[in-house]
């Protein structure tokens, strides 16, 4: 307290606390910049999107951040709406390419990238825990292709149980020969079939 007027003992003018004081570190913060993305990209196959991760709060418990990369039909991370494709542990914030398989079961369509931050122990504020690509991109179906057949060969007449094997093997699958249609088409894996 500053001196008044006319005072002339100031020696009781200020007073100090008899407990120390600890600050705590301020919570961690974490916060989803930016999620970009090729604009076209096939199902079952790898592709590179760039992920901006960033934390302006105290220190994260454990030292890495969770996320995950959804698409989304309509920027939300709904479940109803959205498919995890893609969950990561990091350390290092900023932008960063990570890969992403896109399974075989999202169907064909037009969605955005969606980057979810999961929140970390001890953040308060979540809000800006997730953002979205600012423009849609394309899932396509790849045509399936063929690597081998085997047998090559067989009688005219059929009969000959032949397995075949490329690439995506997805859903119902028709197989002629000659122009006649094979019978008991049996996928066993998105690389290979029987018939």
């Amino acid at each position: 307290v500053s001196q008044a007027p006319g005072e002339t003992n100031t020696s009781n003018n200020v007073v100090a606390s008899t407990s120390t004081m600890n600050l705590l570190p301020a919570p961690p913060d974490v916060s989803a910049v930016s999620i970009t993305g090729p604009g076209i990209v096939a199902r079952n196959t790898t592709f590179q999107a760039t992920r901006d991760i960033a934390s302006v709060g105290g220190p994260i418990s454990g030292g890495f951040i969770a996320y995950e990369i959804l698409l989304s039909v309509n920027k939300t991370n709904e479940q109803a709406s959205a498919v995890d494709i893609g969950s990561y542990n990091t350390t290092t914030l900023g932008a960063l390419p990570v890969n992403v398989l896109v399974p075989g079961t999202v169907a064909a369509g037009n969605y955005y990238y969606v980057l979810r931050c999961l929140p970390p122990i001890g953040e308060l504020v979540t809000t800006n825990n997730v953002i979205a690509s600012t423009s849609q991109f394309s899932v396509v179906v790849n045509p399936p292709t063929i690597t081998t057949i085997a047998p090559n060969n067989g009688p005219a007449a059929g009969g000959t149980t032949v397995t075949i094997t490329g690439q995506n093997y997805l859903g119902t699958v028709t197989v002629t020969f000659n122009g006649a249609a094979a019978t008991q088409v049996t996928p066993t894996s998105t690389t290979q079939l029987t018939c």
